[in-house]
C-alpha cells in the first residue's frame, strides 16, 4: 500500500485514498484548502464516500426529510462528536503514548453511530447523519463559513414560493435566509445545488473564490445626443436636462391634418371591407345557382 505524507501519528501510516477523514494527512490539508476556496461541497458533495452511499440508498426517502424550526435547531448536536474530533487533532499531531487507542475508540464510535443512522433514513430522510451527527462535516463547515463560499441571492426577485427550502435535504430554511440576509452562508450547506437549480426565478447562484477574479462590468453609458450631453454638464441631473430640452409640441394645423388623415384611413378601410363582403355574397349566390 502506498502511504501519503502526514504529520504526527499518521506519518508513514496514512494510505492514499483512505485518509480523507484522518487529521494531519496530506489529503486532509488539501481538503481544507478546497473547502476554503470552493466551500464544503468540495468534500461533502464531490468526494465524500459516506454521502455517496447515503444519497444512493436513501434517494427514495428524500421526501421524508424533517423540515421544521425544531429540527433546524438540532443541528448543534454535531458539536458533541466534533469536539472530540478537535481533540484528536492534538492527539495525532503530538502523539501521546495511547494515541492509537484514542484514535481507534473515536473512529469506532463514529462508525457505529454512522451505520446505525441508516436504519432511521425512512423516518428522517437520507441526510440524518450529515445534518445532526457528522463531526467531519461540521469541521469542514467551520471553514465553509470562514471561506469564500456562499449562495448569493437577489431577494428583490424572490416570490416566496418556498421551493428552495422544500428541496434542501439538510433542512436549511433557505427562503428565510434569502429574505432576511440576502444569502445562504451557513456551516450546514453542503452545496448540493438543489435550491439553486430548482428556483423558478433564478434568484440563487453559487459564489466562491472564482468570483474574486471576475471583472466588474462597467455600466453602459446611456445614448444621449451630443448637444444634450454637452449642455447637461452644467447640471448633472436628468430632470434638469429634461427641463432644458422639453419635447416639441405639435402645432395646431399639424394636429388637424393628422386627425383628418386618420379619419380618411378609417373611412377607406370600411369601404374596402364592404366591397369584400359584397364579393363574398355574390360568389356564394353563384355557387348556389350551380
Amino acid at each position: 500500500m502506498l502511504t501519503e505524507p502526514a504529520l504526527g501519528y499518521y506519518s508513514g501510516k496514512a494510505v492514499w485514498g483512505r485518509s480523507l477523514h484522518f487529521p494531519m494527512t496530506l489529503t486532509f490539508f488539501i481538503s481544507i484548502l478546497l473547502v476554503l476556496l470552493f466551500g464544503r461541497r468540495a468534500v461533502c458533495s464531490w468526494n465524500c464516500p459516506c454521502v455517496g452511499t447515503r444519497d444512493t440508498m436513501g434517494a427514495a426517502f428524500r421526501k421524508e426529510t424533517i423540515k421544521s424550526e425544531k429540527a433546524w435547531r438540532f443541528r448543534h448536536l454535531k458539536w458533541v462528536l466534533t469536539s472530540f474530533n478537535f481533540v484528536l487533532f492534538v492527539v495525532v499531531l503530538l502523539p501521546f503514548p495511547k494515541a492509537k487507542w484514542l484514535a481507534d475508540v473515536f473512529f469506532g464510535v463514529v462508525g457505529v453511530i454512522y451505520f446505525t443512522s441508516f436504519l432511521f433514513i425512512p423516518l428522517t430522510g437520507n441526510r440524518n447523519w450529515c445534518r445532526w451527527l457528522c463531526p467531519y462535516g461540521q469541521t469542514f463547515g467551520v471553514l465553509n463559513k470562514a471561506g469564500f463560499y456562499k449562495i448569493k441571492a437577489d431577494k428583490e426577485q424572490c416570490i416566496s414560493c418556498g421551493k428552495c427550502t422544500k428541496e434542501c435535504d439538510m433542512g436549511i430554511p433557505v427562503q428565510t435566509l434569502v429574505e432576511t440576509k440576502g444569502q445562504v452562508n451557513t456551516m450546514d450547506c453542503v452545496g448540493c445545488g438543489r435550491c439553486v437549480t430548482n428556483c423558478p426565478q433564478d434568484v440563487l447562484r453559487f459564489s466562491d473564490i472564482r468570483d474574486s477574479f471576475k471583472k466588474i462590468q462597467p455600466r453602459k453609458k446611456p445614448l444621449i445626443p451630443e448637444h444634450i450631453e454637452h449642455e447637461g454638464k452644467k447640471d448633472h441631473t436628468a430632470s434638469t436636462i429634461g427641463s432644458q430640452y422639453p419635447p416639441p409640441k405639435a402645432s395646431k394645423p399639424f394636429q388637424e391634418i393628422n386627425k383628418n388623415s386618420v379619419d380618411f384611413l378609417v373611412q377607406n378601410d370600411i369601404e374596402i371591407l364592404d366591397q369584400v363582403q359584397k364579393e363574398c355574397e355574390l360568389t356564394i349566390k353563384k355557387q348556389g345557382a350551380l
